[in-house]
């Protein structure tokens, strides 16, 4: 499971950029809190403010979780 949570923090820090672009494209004019946050996201990603952070999920079926998964996550 590490190598998949590895990969999946991998991908965020090398596609993290386009996701959010692809995010924001597609939210943004959409009315409420979902468009009013979109339309604040790229500087709020810039800025690293808190509202703008990312998570990494991973379940399985057939493996307990680790009990330090994200430990290395900066």
């Amino acid at each position: 499971m590490s190598s998949t949570i590895s990969g999946a923090y991998g991908q965020l820090q090398t596609q993290g950029e386009r996701y959010l672009a692809q995010l924001v494209s597609v939210h943004s004019d959409k009315g409420g809190e979902l468009g009013e946050l979109c339309g604040q996201l790229v500087d709020l990603w810039v800025e690293a403010d808190n509202r703008a952070g990312v998570g990494v999920g991973v379940t399985s079926v057939t493996l307990p979780p680790p009990g330090k998964a994200f430990t290395t996550m900066g």
